[in-house]
């Protein structure tokens, strides 16, 4: 798999709150934006912006180790 960065705006944070390191998930509805500025936490060029219109659901996939 591949990191990539994802910002979301405190109206949305009870969409993401919960999300755990390290487990598959679903999210659907979300914008991309090109990652630019000082503070890379990854080297993706895009960066996932969580909307009003973003859906985050479980997958049935299990959890890998990230390390």
């Amino acid at each position: 798999g591949v990191k990539i960065h994802a910002t979301c705006k405190r109206p949305f944070f009870s969409r993401v709150q919960k999300l755990v390191v390290g487990q598959y998930i679903f999210i659907e509805n979300f914008s991309l934006t090109a990652a630019a500025g000082n503070y890379r936490p990854t080297r993706h060029e895009y960066i996932i912006l969580i909307t009003s219109n973003t859906n985050v659901t479980n997958s049935y996939c299990k959890m890998m180790t990230i390390f």
